[in-house]
């Protein structure tokens, strides 16, 4: 069964977040190929590490960076996430499933893999994900009602799907998707256009779901069976290192698991790693992001 991990970023400050991606994915994981779709150049610093890389063969084969891609479709907060959802089929032809992620993850191994669990999840399936929060973040120029109805949102920043079939029930949604992100038009459910609020990607991940007519998840962060999510799965978002409200509040506890706070420290002992994040933080972003979560795993 082979599996892809790709995702869509920035030709910005976002893709300084590209190699640490790339290497923590591989390293736990050498049997996933990964496939990184960037809209636009990346920056001479970003590209030098990467090249880096591939010289110094750091990691397994089957990594690629693909450059300028997806520029006819147009932009907003949202646009890197929402266009996730309209990757070409033919990119991932070769594949029994595709995960698709943020790049600021820092991804471990899994005893079952992230294959395996969230196979388990699918119940024949063509996806596996679950429900987004039905309240928070308010957004009343969005919804005033908050995340329900026609603006539920389905979580798609862990999202595994199977291949060929996900294509092929989503395929009418997806051509829909594609005329109104080129265009930068609303889907007709709405006003908002395309990718105009940052929520937008899973609000449109559940609309394209039941239009395909796809079961979709009832209850906050519950697969389809109504399990819970399994935050280990979830590994290291260095986004949630931005704020200091959230990365030194008492949510961060249950959305970091013990275990990923093991293998982080273990990450940190490899002196590929040092190298790679070291030149990354090169990007003040980034530099932030992974001091805080720095001294956040020496205080637990």
């Amino acid at each position: 069964m082979s599996l892809c991990v790709t995702t869509v970023v920035s030709a910005d400050r976002f893709a300084y977040f590209i190699p640490m991606f790339v290497y923590t994915v591989k390293r736990a994981y050498p049997e996933y190929d990964v496939k990184i779709f960037v809209r636009g150049k990346l920056p001479k610093h970003v590209a030098k590490i990467l090249e880096w890389m591939r010289q110094e063969k750091v990691c397994k084969a089957n990594w690629r960076v693909h450059e300028k891609q997806l520029l006819e479709y147009g932009s907003g907060v949202s646009a890197c996430n929402s266009l996730r959802h309209l990757l070409p089929p033919e990119a991932f032809s070769e594949y029994s499933y595709l995960y698709i992620t943020d790049i600021d993850f820092l991804v471990f191994r899994h005893n079952p893999t992230h294959l395996h669990y969230f196979q388990a999840r699918m119940h024949k399936q063509c996806y596996a994900a679950f429900k987004g929060p039905s309240v928070r973040p308010r957004r009343p120029s969005v919804n005033g009602r908050g995340w329900r109805g026609d603006y539920t949102r389905v979580a798609d920043g862990n999202l595994m799907l199977k291949i060929p079939q996900w294509f092929d029930a989503t395929n009418k949604a997806r051509m829909h998707y594609q005329k109104i992100a080129k265009l930068g038009h609303n889907d007709g459910v709405d006003r908002h256009p395309f990718a105009s609020y940052r929520e937008y990607n899973e609000v449109m991940l559940y609309r394209m779901l039941k239009r395909s007519g796809i079961k979709t998840p009832r209850w906050k962060y519950r697969f389809l069976d109504g399990k819970k999510f399994d935050n280990t799965y979830r590994d290291i978002h260095l986004g949630d290192f931005k704020f200091a409200r959230r990365w030194q509040g008492n949510r961060i506890k249950s959305l970091l698991r013990g275990e990923n706070i093991k293998h982080f420290r273990e990450l940190e002992k490899d002196p590929v790693w040092q190298h790679i994040s070291q030149k990354c933080s090169k990007d003040s972003t980034v530099d932030n992001y992974l001091h805080h979560l720095r001294k956040h795993v020496e205080k637990r």
